[in-house]
């Protein structure tokens, strides 16, 4: 189990500090002797015991593991970790279902995958199934095909298709004991802002922590918006994605989405509001979004809508957000200008910030702005940065100031991107010092 999850039994003691405070720093001999054993087919002096532990740690791959991530099980708590690490190795063969009922169930979510309900039937008892669907359907067809799962879901990943009213589905959604991620599209439906209000429904769902609403290219406006943002009343929701690119918000819209700053439990938040109407004022309601009190990474896709200088002014403030960690700011086709730029250089100061990726592709920022981000290079926390300025008038002394990067003394990645620019030969051949430098850099000209 472990192997397929990145690291051998034998080396979970060393492969985090995690780990290493769980296992702690010795190895037990059948624990590690256990580890070198792989495939099929039985070693020379290896008992049937063995042998059994072998195809345990195989059987476990085949049915628990298929689909998860390499780093996952680094998000398992740690008494799991143990429990399974020593039922893998110390187990016997018929005690594969001797397990308690709530660890196979932590495993099965750890999983997504209703695999395990198809291995025997005590775990397809024990554990059901439509656990974790994943299906697109009509919008005639979608209330019958929830009805169908609410007893039993976990996770549900639905696609419906034309215009949908979604009040009786989430009304169904709103009974489930056990759904704490959920996944909704209905894209280019002509969705408005009654069926949005159906959705803001969702904050009662009672377990639900990770939300995703993909709605771009539809009509639901400001008034959707301001019902969508009853969403920070969702009691244990930490996750939250709201894609309204293309759906006619403006000023309005965005103060409301500016609400969730309220949501006490909220920790990720991506904002998509592509190609929308969203101005100055706008922008500087979505910067109060700093202060959400447990918020550490927040994604604002603004790219294609009205804002200029004090709008970029104001989300220079989102450095001041306590906890964050992570910053997306797409600012694609507005018109933040060369003061816009200078404010948005002043986001390397926040205390946090470990990630920043800024995009100000076709913003006239020139090369004035160019030498204001460069400023970044004395950011005290940030370690990886992603600056897209494609298409913004700088030439060459903008270029050789932003080589100045390199002597950060906290960056460890580096992607620039100044395609569509004045460089000249002189710009393109000083960018290139950017390769001595010690960190990673991926530089386009």
């Amino acid at each position: 189990f472990f192997s397929s999850m990145g690291g051998t039994l034998q080396s979970m003691h060393t492969a985090c500090p995690s780990c290493s405070d769980i296992f702690g720093g010795e190895v037990e001999p059948s624990r590690s002797e256990n580890s070198r054993k792989r495939g099929g087919a039985k070693k020379s002096g290896q008992t049937c015991c063995e042998q059994w532990r072998v195809e345990g740690r195989q059987w476990i791959n085949r049915t628990i593991v298929k689909g998860s991530e390499p780093g996952r099980i680094f998000k398992l708590p740690p008494r799991l970790r143990n429990a399974i690490a020593d039922f893998v190795v110390d187990s016997k063969p018929g005690r594969i279902l001797d397990l308690p009922p709530r660890l196979w169930n932590a495993i099965a979510d750890f999983a997504a995958s209703d695999s395990l309900s198809f291995v025997c039937r005590d775990l397809r008892a024990e554990l059901g199934c439509k656990r974790y669907p994943d299906f697109a359907c009509s919008s005639e067809q979608a209330e019958e095909q929830v009805a169908a799962l609410v007893k039993n879901v976990r996770s549900l990943q639905l696609r419906v298709t034309g215009r949908w009213d979604p009040t009786a589905a989430v009304d169904l959604l709103k009974t489930t004991k056990y759904l704490h991620t959920l996944a909704l599209d209905n894209d280019g439906a002509d969705m408005a802002d009654k069926e949005a209000e159906a959705l803001a429904v969702l904050k009662d769902v009672p377990s639900l922590h990770t939300l995703s609403l993909f709605l771009s290219r539809n009509k639901v406006g400001d008034a959707g918006a301001r019902a969508l943002a009853a969403l920070k009343d969702a009691p244990r929701l930490h996750t939250l994605t709201l894609d309204l690119s293309e759906n006619s918000v403006g000023d309005g819209g965005a103060q409301a989405l500016a609400e969730l700053k309220d949501a006490q439990a909220l920790e990720t938040l991506q904002l998509d509001l592509y190609g929308n109407s969203v101005g100055d004022c706008g922008a500087q309601a979505l910067a109060t979004l700093k202060d959400t009190p447990r918020l550490h990474t927040l994604s604002l896709f603004l790219s294609k809508n009205e804002v200029g200088h004090p709008g970029a002014e104001a989300l220079a403030t989102l450095k001041d957000a306590p906890v964050l960690q992570t910053l997306n700011l797409n600012l694609r086709h507005n018109s933040v200008g060369v003061d816009g730029a200078q404010a948005l250089a002043r986001l390397g100061s926040a205390p946090s910030l470990r990630t920043l990726n800024l995009c100000l592709w076709q913003n006239s920022i020139g090369t004035v702005g160019a030498q204001a981000l460069a400023e970044l290079k004395n950011a005290p926390a940030l370690h990886i940065l992603s600056l897209n300025l494609r298409q913004n008038y700088i030439g060459y002394p903008g270029a050789q100031s932003l080589v100045a990067l390199k002597d950060s003394l906290s960056l460890q990645s580096l992607s620039l991107d100044l395609s569509g620019n004045p460089l000249g030969d002189k710009g393109v051949y000083a960018l290139t010092q950017l390769e001595s430098s010690a960190m990673a850099c991926r530089i386009l000209c």
